[in-house]
């Protein structure tokens, strides 16, 4: 029965193309030298001469600053591991029984001070850290508000928690986040005699439950919890983090609001030392902030998260969450690695370096793909006129026409993140062609991102050479190329065979780029974004 049931659900997957497996990363591979990019998307491109193995450059990874492949920093670490006092293996039980040691307790004191924050606590994950503040710090009644491209971590902790609501508002859209806040906020009579009684007693029990939260949020018995990312993992873009805070303390008293901010993808990147974010905004002093998340997995080039917060949310979590209670303690070594991860942060011929090199080559990316994908737009447009769908695309964030939203947000001068995907109907084909020409770079579908919203996620990393960048943009476009004259010739077949069919006999055409008809009909049906001077049709 479960066996069954299980085999059907990855069938489905797998028919959907949306099964995911585990791959092992490989730093070479056989690079193909090909002009055919219309392979069918889980193969790669054939009929190419192979030029054997070669280095692949890492377009994919979270190692923003290459820190977990420098010289230095494996250099410190085994000099740590070496001169250990204590075990630097396992550590043999949990924090509350006997896994804590002093080391842990000198790391956290550490990063206090090095994040500008009253206290920390450290995690083995970020995923157990985030899991831990939203499953236990939430009181019963309480509103959750988030992003709606929150990480699943933070998901998967408001599911567990006593809140009484949880709500998600648009992606980096006050005005939707507003329009949130106000509806529990204010109490409005928005009942209609036009309305059917049924979804008018629905509509009055919703309001019902509104007015006790905003009646319990006036006496200050209910709190209000807002979950952002400074840099979304997904969509690389930035929280405008004063302006929602400005916004959020206009509708809720202070003392009732935790905005609770995940610098995951900001630590080691933004910031002065790669503080993150919130310190690089001077946003650490304010009181909204109640609880920050850095991790050592991106750009720290280690593994671990801590959870920046005052005394009494530290002792609070070490006493409710439960991926902290019954999960053994990190072991030595991973503190030993943490404390390398900061040393070459604070370091200016390696953190500062390595960040001034992962924003110009950032830079120049985006100047290749920008080229790429008006490129792509333009003779996209003519040579598929009944499929006026983007062949790629841009984060509204990173198109050059983008207004940003509020537009005197600070975080509008800020440099651009190093994650920068590119939205395109066909991530495997693509993927598969950048990967045959050496650059490593992977496919992300749904679930992982919304319908509709597939992509290549690339990652600019300090280690990337202009040469390596620039190469990226020239396979991007030589896809785009081959694409097009595969249309070209698809076409010609097709209109070939028209002429030859008998009447009132249909042809059916396998989808663009070898994808199968039933996925292609699948994402004709899902929005896509548009671009200036095409429009999109679907």
């Amino acid at each position: 029965m479960l066996e069954d049931q299980m085999r059907a659900a990855l069938e489905r997957r797998r028919q959907r193309s949306t099964l995911r497996s585990l791959t092992v990363r490989d730093t070479t591979a056989r690079r193909i030298s090909t002009t055919d990019v219309s392979a069918p998307e889980d193969s790669e491109p054939a009929g190419g001469t192979p030029t054997g193995p070669q280095p692949l450059a890492d377009f994919s990874s979270n190692d923003y600053l290459s820190l977990a492949s420098t010289v230095e920093m494996r250099e410190a670490f085994v000099k740590k591991v070496l001169n250990a006092r204590s075990n630097p293996l396992g550590s043999t039980g949990s924090r509350l029984l006997d896994g804590n040691s002093i080391e842990h307790e000198q790391l956290e004191h550490r990063l206090a001070a090095f994040f500008q924050a009253p206290s920390a606590l450290f995690f083995g994950s970020g995923f157990e850290a985030n899991v831990s503040i939203f499953s236990a710090l939430p009181q019963p009644g309480d509103l959750i508000l988030y992003d709606e491209l929150i990480h699943a971590s933070a998901h998967d902790g408001m599911r567990q928690s006593r809140a009484g609501h949880r709500v998600g508002f648009r992606h980096n859209d006050m005005d939707d986040l507003e329009r949130v806040l106000r509806s529990f906020v204010e109490v409005v009579d928005n009942r209609s005699a036009s309305t059917s009684s049924s979804m008018r007693a629905e509509d009055e029990e919703l309001q019902g439950q509104r007015a006790t939260f905003a009646h319990a949020l006036r006496r200050r018995q209910r709190n209000v919890f807002i979950a952002v990312e400074s840099v979304y993992s997904m969509d690389g873009d930035l929280c405008p983090l004063p302006s929602l805070i400005a916004l959020a303390e206009r509708w809720v008293p202070r003392e009732c609001l935790h905005i609770v901010v995940d610098e995951a993808h900001s630590t080691g990147t933004y910031g002065p030392q790669g503080r993150g974010l919130c310190v690089g905004l001077g946003l650490p002093s304010s009181d909204s902030v109640r609880v920050r998340l850095a991790t050592f997995g991106k750009a720290c080039g280690a593994s671990g998260g801590v959870v920046l917060c005052d005394p009494l949310t530290r002792e609070y979590l070490i006493n409710y969450a439960r991926p902290f209670i019954f999960s053994t303690a990190p072991p030595q070594a991973v503190l030993m690695a943490a404390h390398c991860s900061i040393d070459m942060l604070e370091r200016e011929d390696v953190g500062g370096r390595r960040r001034t090199e992962m924003v110009e080559r950032t830079r120049l990316l985006l100047e290749e793909l920008r080229g790429v994908v008006e490129y792509a737009a333009r003779i996209g447009s003519t040579a598929e006129a009944e499929d006026r769908r983007p062949l790629l695309a841009l984060v509204p964030a990173l198109r050059e026409d983008h207004a940003p939203h509020p537009k005197d947000d600070p975080t509008t001068r800020l440099p651009p993140s190093p994650i920068v995907p590119l939205l395109t109907p066909y991530p495997r084909p693509l993927s598969a062609h950048l990967q045959a020409r050496g650059f490593l770079v992977r496919p992300i579908t749904y679930p992982t991102v919304p319908m509709g919203q597939d992509r290549v996620r690339i990652c600019v990393h300090a280690g990337n050479s202009e040469a390596e960048v620039r190469g990226l943009g020239k396979a991007v476009r030589e896809w785009v190329d081959g694409v097009i004259e595969s249309r070209k010739r698809r076409r010609g077949g097709e209109s070939q065979q028209r002429g030859s069919a008998s009447e009132g006999k249909s042809l059916r055409v396998v989808g663009d780029v070898g994808r199968p008809a039933s996925v292609l009909a699948r994402d004709r049906r899902l929005s896509w974004p548009s671009l200036p001077g095409v429009k999109t049709k679907l």
